[in-house]
């Protein structure tokens, strides 16, 4: 998107987006909401190092978990995030990391669209 397009649909003004691009300026969180929504992109965006944020949202994984994670409750997100840093601290302690075979993976199935069993004895 060009300086003018982003003028256009945020109402900030071409000279003042150019100070901003090039560091000669700090926009203020308001500036910041009119041009974030104008990119149609979240406040945080701004906050967040791309090779951080954008970058790990993008990755094919977490895309994958997307779905499943959406349906957790607090507790099940932090027994998940107990195992997560006890698979860390064991690759940290082990000194070396082991490397995997590469797994054509499976699609999984979310947990709300898995069959339920049949009642057992039901007559």
């Amino acid at each position: 998107m060009t300086q003018s397009q982003l003028q256009a649909r945020s109402r900030v003004s071409r000279s003042y987006l150019s100070r901003i691009e090039s560091g000669q300026m700090t926009p203020s969180l308001g500036t910041l909401e009119k041009i974030s929504e104008a990119l149609g992109v979240g406040l945080n965006r701004f906050f967040i190092p791309e090779s951080n944020g954008e970058a790990l949202l993008e990755d094919p994984f977490i895309q994958g978990l997307r779905p499943f994670l959406r349906q957790l409750d607090w507790e099940q997100w932090q027994g998940i995030l107990k195992r997560l840093q006890a698979i860390s601290d064991h690759v940290s302690t082990s000194g070396q990391m082991r490397t995997m075979p590469p797994v054509t993976p499976k699609p999984l199935v979310p947990l709300a669209r898995r069959p339920q069993p049949a009642m057992m004895g039901r007559r």
